[in-house]
């Protein structure tokens, strides 16, 4: 079954992306490199990637991976309450304006995501989570609620990528079978 294993992760490495971001020392702004590492953990064949830059490496990376999903995870201060998620289907239409205007970034997800778009490089789809933070400050751990709220949205994002997967065309069925049994067996891989 290794080999199964090993033909699955370059199907999803083309088709999927999935990035966190923010700054680990500054309380709940964490939250995207939180659930990326959650997802890392798991030890899927999903490529993950911890940014804490502004938005112009964002743009870089979903140009170069060409990825046809992108998932984006950040922290985000709109009033809701602390560890409330939103998901935006930022391909579709642009992120609220308040997603992002009080991130610690200069160049955040929105104007990445409204820059692309203008250019003509937004991925296919692009999936952007926001959750709602409680506090910014420095050498802080998260906030439980977004603590809690990073575990939910890891598991969205497994069972979103499983979706997609699984719609995959016909010639990936040998990587989606292999990843519906990572999925089932929580990241390990299935008996011989």
């Amino acid at each position: 079954m290794v080999e199964d294993f090993a033909k699955a992760e370059p199907v999803l490495s083309k088709t999927v992306l999935i990035i966190g971001i923010g700054n680990e020392y500054r309380g709940d702004d964490a939250a995207g490199i939180r659930v990326v590492r959650l997802i890392r953990a798991r030890a899927l064949p999903l490529p993950v990637v911890e940014l804490s830059d502004e938005g112009t490496a964002l743009m870089d990376l979903w140009r170069c991976s060409n990825a046809q999903v992108v998932f984006v995870i950040d922290a985000m201060l709109s009033g809701a309450a602390p560890g409330c998620v939103r998901r935006f289907e930022a391909h579709a239409k642009p992120l609220p304006t308040h997603f992002g205007a009080n991130s610690s970034h200069l160049f955040g997800v929105a104007s990445a995501v409204e820059m692309a778009r203008v250019l003509g490089c937004l991925p296919p789809q692009m999936i952007v989570y926001g959750i709602e933070a409680k506090s910014f400050d420095y050498a802080a751990d998260l906030s439980p609620e977004v603590e809690a709220a990073t575990r939910m949205v890891a598991e969205r994002i497994y069972m979103e990528c499983q979706m997609f997967a699984e719609a995959a065309d016909q010639s990936a069925v040998p990587a989606v079978t292999v990843l519906r049994s990572l999925f089932l067996n929580g990241g390990q891989e299935p008996d011989a």
